[in-house]
């Protein structure tokens, strides 16, 4: 369930953001993109360049205004990089100026969407750069946009803030020029984004900023990590209660052999023979139950991917089904904890035979 979690929302930020960004290494615009976008999509295991213009800004309806981020892209881009053409919910993926010289078209995030009561079709007003200063101060650019179309990535953080628009547009908007504000790279593994940052950022040299989605996001995954390890310690003490059992079944079935223990080491049987027999009996139960536990957990997650039986108000958590994604590791990882706290809990039943008297045994067996 937390590897689910963890991959849904991963992929929900590279689906709308990007694996992998680069920036002018001062934060000023960056110029001449076309280049370095090239000597970016050179690089192996790059799949695909989009250069951005972003910025802060103000957006009126014309019933409301909010505070958002702006980014201007181009489509066409856009698609090779992420997934938001695929989360529109309504409208089409589409922020190009229209032939008949209309109002350009905008891309609304669903939360913002409905903080600005607006729908499809609707007309914006967003605030740019400011052009000159006025007897009642500086006055800022303004545009008019038209929504196009609304997008649902699933992040609250996008929902509620992100506006897409055209580059060009963007440029104007925020007084650019030719420059943006930098290139978003999509690749083929994304865990492999550590080692091809460093292949970026060698191919376009040391006047650019090359991050990733790990670091973007550092404080967030690492809090998935640390809850992951929290869970684990918890199912831990929780198979480590159930292993008490074991002992319990072990020194009852101790206490009604003492008879057959003690004819066993009256025939020679050793001290560590008996105490291995009862070990093994402990681990035998735990393999048993490791294993079995294994298979009905991965039916389970097999049911859930498969028929989504266990569902979710997609409004509090931006999904509508319970996301799990099974690693073998993760289930190794289990058994083996498992069975190892089994074998822990027949330590002391085990060690309690082995310290059986033949004469005792069979005196307090008969």
């Amino acid at each position: 369930m937390m590897n689910g979690f963890e991959k849904e929302v991963r992929s929900r930020i590279v689906g709308t953001t990007a694996a992998i960004t680069v920036f002018d290494v001062v934060g000023a615009p960056l110029l001449g993109w076309n280049e370095v976008a090239d000597r970016m999509g050179g690089v192996e295991g790059v799949t695909g360049t989009s250069p951005f213009v972003m910025a802060k800004t103000a957006i009126r309806s014309e019933r409301e205004s909010d505070g958002v981020v702006v980014r201007g892209i181009l489509p066409e881009r856009q698609i090779q990089i992420g997934d938001l053409a695929d989360r529109l919910t309504r409208g089409v993926f589409d922020v190009r100026v229209p032939a008949d010289d209309s109002l350009p078209g905008a891309l609304l995030g669903a939360t913002l969407a409905r903080n600005l009561s607006v729908t499809i079709g609707d007309p914006l007003v967003i605030y740019g750069a400011s052009r000159h200063a006025g007897a009642l101060g500086e006055t800022p650019r303004v545009m008019k946009f038209r929504v196009n179309g609304v997008f649902e990535s699933g992040m609250y953080e996008y929902d509620a803030s992100l506006v897409l628009i055209g580059l060009e547009r963007a440029q104007r908007l925020f007084e650019l020029g030719e420059g943006i504000t930098g290139i978003h790279a999509s690749v083929e593994d994304i865990f492999a984004t550590d080692d091809l940052t460093e292949e970026i950022s060698d191919a376009i040299g040391p006047a650019y900023y090359v991050t990733h989605w790990k670091r973007t996001h550092k404080d967030l995954f690492s809090w998935m990590a640390l809850e992951k390890y929290a869970m684990f310690v918890a199912l831990s003490l929780i198979v480590a209660v159930a292993a008490f059992n074991i002992i319990a079944t072990l020194v009852m079935i101790i206490m009604e052999k003492r008879t057959e223990i003690g004819i066993m080491k009256s025939f020679g049987m050793s001290a560590r023979s008996v105490r291995m027999v009862f070990l093994y009996q402990g681990g035998i139960v735990g393999l048993v139950g490791a294993t079995l536990g294994c298979l009905l957990g991965y039916f389970g997650c097999w049911l859930q991917s498969t028929f989504e039986l266990i569902r979710l108000p997609a409004e509090i958590y931006f999904i509508s089904a319970l996301p799990v994604d099974p690693r073998w590791a993760d289930f190794t990882l289990v058994a083996v904890a498992s069975v190892s706290l089994c074998l822990l809990a027949a330590l002391y039943p085990a060690s309690r035979a082995a310290r059986l008297f033949p004469v005792q045994a069979l005196q307090y067996g008969g």
